[in-house]
């Protein structure tokens, strides 16, 4: 779920002149904390202060989401980076997309955020038999079944969270779309 403004041209063009592998909208400041690996509190990376709300890091010298290059969360990349592991990596469902894609990261490379993170993710569908079950989970069939209904996620909670962690545990409302 988005949290705030984003300007996705603008932050291609920044990720075009600065070569960093992509463009990370989980990630701020404020995320000290990995909910999918319960890893809390952990220290942030040192980044460098591009200016104009933008930072820059390391992935080798980050911990938890700050060292996962390969996420399928909200991520802006270039086609020329993901081309060659994608024809290449067997998967069947996204999760198993991501852990695969995970295996192969180059944590070399830099990454670039925002001062403030700009999504949440809320981990409650159950992609595949193997997903852990997280505080409410839906099927892919119930959250079909409500969007056939009309209904959304009510996202006015979210908006401007201050979240700690890319992804939270939340059970979300739905109203009609």
């Amino acid at each position: 779920i988005i949290t705030e403004d984003i300007d996705v041209q603008k932050d291609m063009e920044i990720l075009t002149k600065t070569d960093a592998y992509a463009f990370y909208y989980r990630l701020g400041k404020n995320i000290n904390s990995c909910y999918m690996t319960k890893l809390f509190d952990h220290p942030l990376p040192e980044w460098t202060d591009l200016g104009n709300d933008v930072l820059a890091w390391q992935f080798e010298k980050g911990h938890g989401d700050w060292a996962y290059p390969n996420s399928v969360d909200f991520t802006l990349f270039r086609k020329k980076d993901l081309k060659k592991a994608f024809e290449t990596l067997n998967y069947s469902y996204p999760n198993q997309l991501e852990g695969n894609w995970a295996n192969i990261a180059d944590l070399d490379r830099m990454g670039l955020c925002h001062t403030h993170s700009k999504m949440i993710n809320i981990p409650m569908n159950v992609v595949s038999h193997v997903d852990a079950v997280h505080e409410k989970s839906f099927t892919i069939e119930e959250l079909n079944e409500m969007f056939s209904e009309g209904l959304k996620i009510d996202i006015h909670a979210l908006i401007n969270f201050e979240n700690k962690s890319p992804h939270i545990s939340h059970t979300p409302s739905f109203v009609k779309r």
